[in-house]
């Protein structure tokens, strides 16, 4: 994995992490606001055992000092949700331009384009159609983002993200299940793309071939199927792989062609395995790049 592709997931959890904080300042405002439509009547027309017929009904003292000091307390929880809200818009908009810039243009910049016109607009009373566009936008990218790598809670949390351009609470658990998916799949790639946990004595450093892998690999055992995510900077031909420390070989690849500065979904049919449920397993595939033919080291999770 290269580290422009590193650094715009790190964008896009980023963003999702100053989206959950901007959401839980609103909602504490919100409930702020509640709470008060009870408690101010009840400060208001309260009264001591001394007070005079005449201040009867009469704000006292204590009543404004806790009305002003609520009233600092919203604008002040308003303006720190503002402020992530736009934290959040920019570093999500980083991060899809920074997928964009390496081939993987999942259609977020748009979405973010359209939420900050929105925001603007909203200001003055105007914007809140936009707003739920620019969301559904998002979401959608965010779960491209999630398919790409193969990952279900970022693809999960980009449905929700959708949904949560009508249902608020939707959009919190979608950024939420994002942020822990792409925490997930930065965890388990280390330079180059290669899982943290994986072997990597004696092996090429991914990002100095000319195809590499890119995102969460898995292998199922009921089919013998390893699903992986390549990305070639030339034309690739793939011609074997086999599994690392085992006798599983095949030839069988869909498709078996890269193309060339994009990232493609391979399939590798190994028939049925019995490997360990939850182990990482490195598998070496043959490649024909040019004149020249290569070995991928590529890491998959057993299931």
């Amino acid at each position: 994995m290269s580290s422009l592709e590193v650094q715009a997931l790190q964008d896009l959890r980023k963003g999702s992490l100053y989206e959950i904080i901007a959401t839980i300042s609103s909602s504490i405002v919100a409930i702020f606001i509640v709470a008060s439509l009870f408690v101010t009547p009840y400060l208001f027309n309260s009264t001591s055992p001394y007070s005079s017929s005449e201040s009867i009904g009469s704000p006292s003292p204590f009543s404004l000092l806790a009305s002003i000091g609520s009233l600092t307390g919203v604008i002040v929880l308003e303006i720190i949700a503002l402020v992530f809200t736009i934290l959040s818009v920019l570093k999500l908009r980083s991060g899809f331009r920074g997928l964009e810039a390496i081939g993987k243009d999942v259609g977020g910049v748009t979405g973010t384009t359209l939420l900050i016109i929105g925001i603007i607009l909203a200001i003055v009373g105007i914007g809140v159609f936009i707003i739920i566009i620019g969301l559904i936008l998002i979401g959608l990218a965010i779960r491209r983002v999630g398919q790409i790598y193969n990952v279900s809670n970022i693809r999960n949390g980009g449905i929700l993200i959708a949904i949560g351009s009508i249902i608020p609470f939707a959009g919190f658990i979608g950024f939420i299940l994002t942020y822990m998916g792409l925490g997930k799949l930065l965890d388990m790639m280390g330079g180059g793309g290669q899982p943290t946990s994986g072997p990597s004595q004696g092996a090429t450093p991914t990002q100095q071939l000319p195809v590499y892998q890119s995102g969460q690999g898995y292998i199922y055992n009921n089919n013998g199927m390893a699903v992986v995510q390549l990305y070639s900077t030339q034309p690739a031909q793939l011609l074997s792989a086999r599994i690392d420390g085992t006798t599983h070989e095949t030839t069988s690849f869909n498709p078996n062609y890269l193309q060339s500065n994009i990232t493609t979904q391979v399939t590798i049919n190994f028939g049925p395995l019995m490997l360990t449920a939850g182990q990482t397993y490195k598998i070496i595939i043959t490649a024909l790049v040019g004149n020249q033919t290569i070995e991928i080291p590529v890491y998959v999770t057993a299931t």
